[in-house]
């Protein structure tokens, strides 16, 4: 298999459940590296909301982030592709977000930005502490975030919503995919709704990046675990669903490996370098 490129997931992927990246991983990530093969984080994250630990690996230097609305060369400090929600678009998201009593966030110029009532009471919203913890650190707090997003006049990356009520978050991303075709909502974990262009996903995203690299989408491995990874799992030449993944993820992947607290990414990439992957269940 002439695998040139490795696109991962972080969180449920790539990283444990407590945002680690394993040693297994690290040195399965380096060996691949040092093979030849690209290394590129896929996530719905900005940029500067990636872990250090994974932005310090001096071998990665391209990035698709924020669900695929930005595909980034590190190295010359640009962006390859961009895919925004307008803001008139995302302002009316929000007036009907605040009607159903979510939480709310939006993502500008790589940045995260949440109202202080959200952000200080998120667990009222979100059942798991570690990401809780990790959402702090990673939104800027406003007063009013309409205001504030009008006031900056940019168009939107992502909108987010939370809420403990599943069935109140099926029933909006039902609502969003009949009225805002142009618009594509998927979930990185049980209780959250991330809302974006439909051209702003991982699928897309990865095939700009393989065109700009002048690589061919077969050459291409992916590994995920969330709905919002399922479009990156269809367009790579090679799918590896994590151990975690949702069922549908599983059922389309070329293989399934072990979880992310399981270091499931280095057991693939271990089997791929040594030439057994094909003999991998």
């Amino acid at each position: 298999m002439d695998i040139k490129l490795i696109a991962l997931d972080l969180d449920g992927t790539l990283l444990t459940t407590d945002k680690r990246l394993t040693d297994e991983n690290r040195r399965a990530l380096e060996r691949a590296a040092e093979s030849g093969i690209e290394i590129v984080p896929g996530t719905g994250r900005f940029y500067l909301g990636i872990p250090d630990v994974i932005r310090d690996l001096d071998f990665i230097h391209n990035a698709i982030t924020i669900n695929g609305a930005e595909v980034l060369d590190l190295r010359k400090g640009t962006a390859v592709y961009e895919s925004d929600i307008p803001l008139d678009t995302a302002l009316g998201l929000m007036d009907r977000f605040e009607d159903m009593g979510v939480a709310y966030d939006a993502y500008v110029q790589s940045r995260g930005y949440m109202e202080r009532r959200f952000l200080d009471h998120i667990d009222n919203h979100l059942p798991d502490p570690i990401y809780c913890a990790t959402l702090r650190s990673m939104r800027q707090p406003v007063d009013d975030l309409r205001t504030f997003v009008s006031g900056l006049g940019k168009n939107i990356q992502k909108i987010q919503i939370f809420n403990h009520d599943v069935t109140l978050l099926q029933s909006t991303c039902d609502y969003i995919t009949a009225e805002y075709p142009e618009l594509i909502a998927t979930s990185s974990l049980k209780n959250n709704l991330e809302i974006n262009s439909a051209s702003a996903n991982k699928g897309d995203a990865l095939r700009a990046l393989v065109d700009y690299l002048g690589i061919g989408t077969e050459n291409t491995m992916a590994f995920g675990d969330g709905g919002n990874d399922l479009p990156m799992l269809r367009a790579a030449g090679l799918a590896v669903a994590m151990g975690n993944s949702l069922k549908i993820l599983k059922d389309e992947a070329d293989y399934t490996t072990l979880t992310h607290d399981q270091s499931g990414v280095a057991y693939i990439i271990n089997k791929l370098l040594d030439g057994e992957l094909q003999n991998t269940p």
